[in-house]
């Protein structure tokens, strides 16, 4: 399973999936600058959960949103 990433109609990345449970997953690409890995999971409230991490500028970093239905 792979993730192509465009944020901002940039040129595709692809990110493989290392990680494949009930709820989770967890993508990878080690060669990119940042992030190196996007994960999505579903809380048990059933809000959408992403995160990207990775290193900028010599330091960890993490980017995290979520969403929920709307009535």
């Amino acid at each position: 399973l792979t993730y192509f990433a465009s944020p901002q109609g940039r040129p595709a990345t692809p990110f493989r999936a290392v990680e494949n449970a009930k709820g989770r997953v967890v993508f990878e690409n080690k060669q990119h600058d940042f992030p190196t890995r996007v994960l999505y999971w579903l809380g048990p409230d059933g809000a959408l959960h992403a995160r990207i991490e990775g290193t900028l500028q010599g330091q960890a970093a993490s980017e995290e949103w979520a969403w929920s239905r709307q009535p």
